[in-house]
């Protein structure tokens, strides 16, 4: 038969004679359709004497054989042909049992497949069971079989369960059996080049290396292989791995695993594939960890109870088993598969530490690293998810607990493990933990307490602190961690009193360029502790003014405009806060041309800002600064100073901002802000009126008080507030120094211009800037 067949193909490909060349086709199409075809096609490929036309005609019959003929298939025919040499048979024998298994999607297989010769063969392919000693020692190539062969046995496992809900194929557990036993065994073969690529990976020589056994040399292709193996029997069997239970393992994952109870071989094999230091290897893990720790979650757990559970019962009753079965099946499961998760959150944890020579990387490699991070980083979160929110901070907190200690007895500070610790803390900010977990607390206060340099230390500090603003926020509402960045320098501060005037230059450098780069009004609380502690020491004005220059000057520079103020009015609180102590305590420090006239033109615009606090420490400001009883007395405690120059500058910027300022005071009274602030304004213009009454408070009240249309203030309610304006100038008040005229003028005044919306419109119209009317609503 042999010899007719290579006539065949000899007249197919040589004959001149069109007729022949029909006849041998039809011929050779009859043959390969024939039993015979297999034994005849295998002996001529397996001729050395065969020619390439022969030998090409005979493994595409073959491969045609094994995707249609698969059935007829003699027992001894599979064994021969991969069982000498010859690569491209081998190969393209495998190569069709994948293509076949993939295009028939597990349906229409023949009866007893896992018994067959070929699936055998198959496995065989992989090199278990003496087989890859075989093959070596005989002179063969195993890569290009192995790699056939894991396809091929992919393609197996996915046809014994649902590919979309791995629910397992019950007609196929004997095969599911035999797959992931013979899987299995590469684990030993796997764990020798993990060795070999870790110790290369640090800088050793694998193959020196007396932790590794040098019976198996494998190339990366097939590392590969098998680490896509180890993933494809994990994921495809997730559901009898979630189980990991006596009962299901009678049932069913005795026959996956061997006979055997445990259900860890596959994910113990997936944690080695997640310590391969090669990113196409151990990415191949990622879906697995996630899956499992996804089917972990309540939500999960809960659907499942449901979907078990059995119509037309009783709702509630249902409903309480459900839930009640769904948290102790939750509990077991996690617990189970616990000490597999922490060991992957060390691995993980391990491989997101910054490398040696971070710093001078290229940008592109950088990049490369960064975008390898955050892969890590997914995986950290199915981790900690699976582990529990406090076991998972404390084992991300463990390497900064370690370099405290190792700090405390006297090493060097190793920077990269505790930047380490807080990017891993980062990474699971999406958890969440609760507003009052101590852990959390601790770390985020203890975060001033790092030292500045390396840039990378301090720029994962931010990111921390940015990832876990909402929980900051959730925290402070609950009563903790309020202002937490800078509160132990401002307590430690407090603390120390006078104490810490060395400290004075070191916050001088180091305060203005924090509260620079965070913007964060906290720093604000730490420069008015230091206000309090040294307003009476004109020695610390040299360190203390360029500080509150610094800080005041900055927040002014980003709220010149009123939805500037509007959008961000805690500083706006914070800014007029510290300036409001500097006034009281030592307003020498602002009294002076670089600071005094950036702040009143914010002021300007912040006595109109919305928000309640805001503007009322924008109001007490002022008529702290102005009121001549509380910011001039306080110069003469002081006669080493320029009295008659503060005074003046004092006088000078009023003068300059009074007639604006005045038009905004009285446009807030009569709408623009609520009628409650009308008790806040009336102090601020009394302290004007009697700073500068005679020099022109009192006349630009006149004109205000004169543009406020008829329909919204009549000549007679006019002339009584101007009648209490003119009251304070001339000295007429209280007992206690204080005008209720004004107060009282000023609130009849409101309520008359609030009487109805067009005469409230009417009278803002005509105080307020045009520019103005837009952000109030008046345009």
């Amino acid at each position: 038969m042999a010899d007719q067949v290579v006539a065949a193909i000899t007249a197919l490909y040589g004959s001149d004679d069109a007729a022949v060349r029909s006849e041998a086709d039809r011929w050779l199409e009859r043959w390969q359709s024939s039993s015979e075809a297999w034994t005849v096609a295998n002996a001529i490929l397996h001729n050395p004497s065969s020619g390439a036309e022969y030998t090409y005609f005979c493994a595409q019959t073959l491969k045609t054989k094994v995707q249609r003929d698969y059935e007829e298939l003699p027992a001894e025919s599979v064994p021969h042909c991969l069982g000498q040499p010859g690569e491209t048979v081998r190969g393209q024998v495998l190569e069709s049992l994948g293509c076949w298994l993939k295009l028939s999607g597990g349906s229409d297989l023949p009866q007893g497949l896992a018994g067959s010769a070929l699936v055998t063969a198959a496995l065989e392919g992989l090199g278990v069971d003496g087989t890859f000693h075989a093959a070596v020692d005989a002179g063969l190539s195993v890569d290009g079989t192995f790699q056939m062969g894991v396809d091929a046995v992919v393609e197996l496992i996915w046809i014994t369960v649902d590919p979309a809900s791995c629910v397992p194929n019950p007609e196929m557990t004997g095969l599911a059996q035999l797959l992931v036993g013979r899987v299995m065994a590469l684990r030993p073969r796997f764990s020798v080049a993990l060795h070999k690529a870790i110790a290369e990976s640090e800088g050793r020589d694998g193959g020196n290396d007396n932790d590794v056994d040098d019976e198996f040399d494998d190339d990366s292709e097939s590392v590969k292989g098998m680490a896509r193996l180890f993933c494809e029997v994990a994921e495809a069997y997730i559901q009898l791995v979630l189980a990991a239970t006596p009962e299901v393992a009678e049932a069913y994952i005795q026959l996956v695993l061997a006979a055997t109870p445990e259900v860890l071989p596959p994910v113990e094999a997936l944690l080695d594939v997640t310590a391969h230091p090669e990113h196409d290897i151990f990415s191949m893990s990622f879906g697995f960890w996630h899956k499992l720790s996804r089917q972990l979650s309540t939500a999960s757990l809960m659907q499942e109870q449901q979907q078990q559970q059995a119509p037309g019962s009783p709702v509630q009753a249902a409903a309480a088993a459900a839930t009640s079965a769904a948290a102790a099946e939750q509990q077991r499961r996690r617990e189970f598969f616990r000490p597999a998760f922490e060991k992957l959150i060390s691995l993980v944890r391990g491989r997101m530490r910054l490398p040696d020579g971070y710093s001078s990387m290229r940008n592109s490699e950088r990049a490369d690293w960064r975008r390898h991070r955050h892969a890590w980083a997914d995986v950290l979160v199915d981790a900690c998810d699976a582990v529990g929110q406090q076991r998972a901070l404390q084992l991300l907190l463990l390497p900064l607990t370690e370099v405290s200690q190792g700090v405390a007895a006297g090493r060097e500070f190793d920077w990269k493990t505790a930047e380490l610790a807080l990017h891993c803390v980062r990474s699971v900010a999406c958890m969440p933990f609760a507003p009052t977990e101590p852990m959390l607390e601790q770390l985020l206060t203890a975060l001033p307490t790092l030292p500045p340099k390396p840039p990378q230390l301090p720029y994962t500090s931010a990111l921390l602190l940015s990832a876990y603003a909402e929980w900051l926020d959730k925290a402070i509402s609950a009563g903790r961690c309020g202002n937490i960045i800078p509160q132990v320098l401002r307590y430690g501060i407090k603390a120390s009193g006078r104490s810490c005037a060395p400290l004075l230059p070191t916050l001088l450098e180091t305060l203005p360029g924090r509260f620079q780069q965070t913007r964060h009004p906290a720093f604000m609380y730490v420069v008015s502790e230091l206000l309090k502690i040294f307003c009476a020491e004109t020695a610390a004005d040299g360190s203390m003014r360029p500080i509150l220059m610094a800080l005041i000057g900055s927040s002014c520079a980003g709220l010149t405009t009123l939805q500037a103020m509007d959008d961000q009015p805690d500083l706006v609180d914070d800014t007029f806060l510290l300036a409001g102590r500097a006034a009281a305590y030592c307003p020498r420090l602002l009294l002076v041309p670089q600071l005094l006239p950036q702040l009143l033109d914010t002021a300007l615009l912040g006595v109109l800002v919305q928000h309640r606090e805001a503007c009322r420490s924008v109001l007490s400001f002022l008529s702290r600064l102005f009121d001549p009883a509380s910011a001039l007395t306080s110069l003469q405690d002081h006669p080493g100073l320029d009295q008659a120059a503060s005074v003046g500058l004092l006088e000078q910027q009023l003068l300059r901002v009074g007639p604006a300022l005045t038009r905004m005071l009285l446009g807030g009274a009569v709408g623009a802000l609520p009628q409650s602030r009308v008790e806040d304004i009336a102090p601020v213009l009394q302290a004007m009126l009697k700073l500068a009454g005679q020099k022109g408070a009192l006349q630009w009240i006149t004109e205000c008080a004169t543009l406020i249309p008829d329909v919204a203030l009549t000549a007679g309610d006019r002339q009584a507030f101007l009648a209490a304006a003119a009251a304070v100038v001339q000295g007429n008040t209280g007992m206690d120094g204080g005008c209720p005229g004004l107060e009282e003028a000023l609130e009849a005044m409101s309520d008359l211009c609030r009487r109805n919306k067009r005469a409230m419109k009417a009278a803002q119209c005509a105080l307020l800037p045009q520019q103005l009317h837009g952000a109030l609503g008046l345009a």
